[in-house]
Parts: structure tokens; sequence; C-alpha cells
């Protein structure tokens, strides 16, 4: 029997907006999934199936890519065939949320680094977060994307402060980096239309 060879190297091709910037936002496909996703995950909230662990995770990635005609000895590739075990995209791959909701994996990366520096638990959804964390962050897309949430946070955290109100970024559309105070005190014509 003939084996196809594996075209794949296991890099996302990343959605981008109509200027050429990287689009955060859910495809369609997302919007799609994540609609089907979440009711079934609610009836199955109490009863569903564990997390797998960290090693089955590989080995089937590592099956999936041997199916294709790939290295097996390919980390990204691998890891790029990784399934997500939770969430709204549950039973998609690590290549396809690139793919597909740039935005939600950057949180999610965000989201779990803070968690890192506070605890080095080891679970099988923890493990599952690592590999996601470091696919994605291999990226330097996503890890601008990553540094933007870690930064967007800290804003907000100091703008609850007294005061400090207009500290916060506005965090999305064209001025995202922006401080909110910045925006309203500008005089540049299109920071005020």
């Amino acid at each position: 029997s003939k084996t196809k060879a594996c075209v794949d190297n296991g890099d996302p091709t990343f959605p981008k907006t109509s200027n050429g910037e990287l689009e955060t936002k859910p495809s369609q496909e997302a919007l799609k999934h994540a609609a089907v996703q979440w009711p079934l995950q609610a009836a199955q909230q109490h009863g569903g199936p564990p997390v797998k662990k960290p090693e089955e995770m590989k080995a089937a990635a590592r099956a999936c890519v041997l199916s294709e005609g790939g290295d097996p000895r390919n980390d990204r590739l691998v890891l790029s065939r990784f399934l997500i075990q939770f969430g709204k995209y549950k039973g998609k791959t690590f290549k396809w949320l690139l793919e597909n909701h740039v935005g939600y994996t950057a949180i999610l990366v965000a989201n779990h680094q803070k968690e890192r520096e506070h605890t080095m638990r080891q679970s099988p959804l923890m493990a599952k977060k690592d590999s996601l964390t470091q696919y994605a962050i291999a990226y330097p897309e996503v890890l601008k994307e990553v540094r933007f949430h870690h930064e967007y946070e800290k804003a907000k955290e100091f703008a609850l402060q007294s005061g400090q109100e207009g500290k916060a970024l506005v965090g999305f559309g064209l001025h995202r980096s922006e401080r909110l105070q910045d925006l309203y005190e500008s005089k540049i014509p299109e920071k005020i239309r």
C-alpha cells in the first residue's frame, strides 16, 4: 500500500483581517462548533468522560501524525494534533484552535501562565494546558496576543484603584493598546471621530 506524504508541518494558517492584521475573533466554523458544544457540555457537566492522561493524548496525536505520513519525532507536528479536552472547542486540535480562534487561545494561555505562577500542581488538565501553551507561544503572532492580554489585565487591575479609572486599556479595535484616558484626551482626529 502507498503511504501518503504528510504535507503539513503542524504550523497553523493564521486568519487575517482585511488590513492584514491577525484576526483574533472566532471564525464561522468556531462559532458553529461552540454553539453545538456548549449544550453538550452542560448536559455532561457532572458525568462526562475524564480528561485523558498526557501520555494517552501524546500517543493519540502521534498515531494521527503517523496515519497522515508525518514524522512522529516532530514535536510541533505532534502538538498540533493534540485534541482539546475541555471548553467550548473540546474535540478540536490545537492547530484548529489557532486557525479558528486566536483570541480565545491567547486568553486561555495567558490565564494558564498566571495560574502557573501560583502552582506547580500537575493534573491531566494542567498538563493539557501546558502542552497548548508550549504549542501556541511558539508562534510570535500568538505570543504577542498573550503578552497583550497580560498587559490588558494588569492595566485593568490598576484601573480599579481610586482615581486610576482612565488607566485601563481600551482592549479592542484600532486603539486597543491605548489607555482610555489617553484616547479621551487625544486631539488627533483619527482618535476622536
